[in-house]
């Protein structure tokens, strides 16, 4: 009451001078100039709103463009087929692996340099870009420097060096064999996958059943300097097990959570519904899978994900499988296409070899840091059998092929996603 008493005397006060003409006279232009004052403030005001809502209706715009589109696959739904032709997608080159010393599949890494082997024994075999055989070394035992068995195996973009795990432990090699250095995780962590991040991390898939399900662990000392995880309350096993005889006996079929795509990574989890890239330690979501994949006893698992600007290439496995006659796992294989949303059935042909089954998945990209190089492998015999029934259609393939024995190492089947591939 006190204060509102005081403010009405002084309005009082204002009114009778005021009221004075003398007092009017010499107050006016302060008057005047006070009341410009309250319009400008209020259009300053106004003008202010005006752009702070401009530019959060500019900078929402810009987020919505830079974020990626949504696109839901339905596995339960039947999709019409098509076909498509390797060679409109990607360039292709043939490369023989020569008989030096027997290897098998695909390298488990590919540099500009070289084709990188894991052979028999725990040996890590190099061939050149042109096949020819170069070295191999072999540090398997239990000692320091020494891996029991080669689990993951890549060259660090950052340093050069060879990274092998075995186990919690993570070693480094020069190319030429000559032990660099470990780390080894803490007993809490395993490392089921592990990925190149950027200079200073390694990105490890620590297993479908701990938490959290992703590691970003330091180059520099193995530390966990941070990590991502999805609150999976059921995780689903990405197998078929079973226990007979007082052994265990495990199926698993193809799956893919973890893939670098166009400069990032593209990441889930088997017991996950959404798909996330993920950039600079930030999850996006990009696709939903549809019906949930805790809704059926035996799920059919989403595996995703060869990604050119145009399309991406997917596939779906029937986690179901019989133990009497080991068959099972059944897979298929999809392209969605970007502009339109549609997807199909692919099926891809190959002109230069005719029946060859191709599959466009993460397993043709995962064994090199540059996600559009893809690699394919042509089994000797498959090859002088095509050969022989006049099913290989480009000459530099046959004139490969006739040079094979029975047993000779594979003929690697180059694909590079560019221009072409979009």
């Amino acid at each position: 009451m006190k204060t509102f008493s005081l403010w009405i005397l002084k309005q009082e006060k204002r009114t009778r001078r005021l009221s004075n003409p003398r007092l009017a006279k010499t107050r006016g232009p302060r008057l005047l100039r006070g009341r410009k004052k309250i319009l400008l403030d209020m259009k300053t005001k106004r003008l202010f709103f005006c752009l702070f809502w401009a530019t959060a209706a500019l900078l929402s715009c810009m987020e919505r463009e830079n974020r990626p589109e949504m696109f839901t696959i339905d596995v339960s739904k039947t999709y019409p087929k098509k076909k498509m032709r390797l060679s409109d997608l990607c360039d292709i080159e043939y490369v023989a692996i020569d008989d030096s010393i027997v290897v098998s599949g695909r390298p488990r890494w590919t540099t500009d340099e070289y084709f990188i082997y894991t052979g028999q024994g725990g040996d890590i075999v190099f061939f050149d870009r042109a096949g020819r055989f170069v070295r191999r070394f072999n540090h398997r035992g239990q000692g320091p420097g020494e891996y029991t068995a080669v689990g993951k195996l890549l060259v660090d973009e950052a340093s050069g060096q060879l990274v092998v795990t075995s186990g919690r432990s993570i070693l480094f090699y020069s190319l030429t064999g000559e032990f660099q250095r470990s780390l080894k995780l803490d007993d809490k962590y395993a490392i089921s996958d592990l990925k190149d991040y950027d200079q200073d991390f390694f990105l490890v898939d620590n297993g479908v059943f701990r938490s959290p399900i992703y590691l970003f662990v330091s180059k520099r000392d193995g530390t966990v300097a941070d990590s991502l995880t999805f609150g999976i309350d059921k995780p689903i096993r990405p197998y078929a097990q079973r226990k007979e005889g007082g052994m265990t006996y495990t199926f698993m079929p193809p799956s893919y959570n973890l893939v670098k795509t166009n400069g990032r990574f593209l990441i889930t989890q088997t017991s996950l519904d959404t798909f996330y890239y993920l950039h600079d330690r930030k999850l996006t979501p990009f696709l939903v899978r549809e019906p949930a994949v805790h809704s059926r006893m035996e799920p059919t698992l989403l595996n995703a994900w060869l990604e050119t600007s145009d399309y991406g290439f997917f596939s779906t496995v029937d986690l179901h499988f019989n133990f009497e006659t080991q068959e099972g796992f059944d897979q298929h294989y999809f392209v969605l296409e970007k502009s339109t949303r549609a997807i199909h059935e692919v099926e891809i042909e190959h002109a230069d070899l005719e029946g060859f089954d191709i599959h466009l998945d993460p397993a043709t990209i995962e064994r090199s840091a540059d996600p559009s190089l893809g690699l394919h492998v042509l089994e000797a015999e498959d090859l002088r059998a095509a050969l022989a029934e006049n099913r290989v259609h480009n000459p530099r393939l046959a004139a490969l092929a006739r040079d094979l024995k029975e047993d000779s190492n594979p003929v690697l089947m180059i694909t590079r996603f560019g221009k072409k591939g979009k």
